[in-house]
C-alpha cells in the first residue's frame, strides 16, 4: 500500500493512495465432513421424527449433515423438474457448495425428476 501527498501548482493539494490487491487468491478449501448418507444408515439409527420413505425427509437430513441450508425442495410432476432453494454455512467456496448440493440432489430425487434446478438464496 502506498500514500502520497502532494502540492500541485502551489496552490492545491493533492493526495493519492494506492493499493496493490491479490485477487486470484483462493480461499482455503474446507474438507469435506465425513458422514454417511441416510441411504446407508438403518431406519433404527436413523432419527425418530424422519420419515425413511420421503425423499424429502432423507434430503433435508443429509442436506443439514452437510453444512447445508434446504430453504425448500419441489417436484414439478407435469415438467418433471425439480427446483432447490438453498442456501450455504460452512463452504467459504460457493462451487463447492452447489457441488454438494447437486451430489445429494442426485442421490435423494425421485426418478420422476429429470432435470434440477440450484436457487441460491
Amino acid at each position: 500500500m502506498e500514500l502520497s501527498l502532494s502540492r500541485q501548482h502551489n496552490e492545491e493539494w493533492g493526495i493519492s493512495v494506492v493499493a496493490v490487491l491479490n485477487t486470484k487468491s483462493v480461499p482455503p478449501r474446507r474438507q469435506k465432513p465425513l458422514y454417511r448418507s441416510s441411504l446407508d444408515i438403518s431406519g433404527a439409527e436413523l432419527p425418530s421424527m424422519l420419515n425413511k420413505d420421503s425423499w424429502y425427509d432423507r434430503f433435508l437430513f443429509d442436506v443439514e449433515r452437510s453444512g447445508l441450508i434446504l430453504v425448500e425442495a419441489t417436484v414439478d410432476s407435469s415438467t418433471q423438474i425439480a427446483t432447490i432453494v438453498m442456501g450455504n454455512k460452512v463452504y467459504p467456496m460457493w462451487a463447492d457448495a452447489i457441488d454438494e448440493m447437486s451430489i445429494l440432489a442426485d442421490l435423494h430425487l425421485p426418478l420422476q425428476a429429470k432435470l434440477f434446478r440450484i436457487v441460491i438464496e
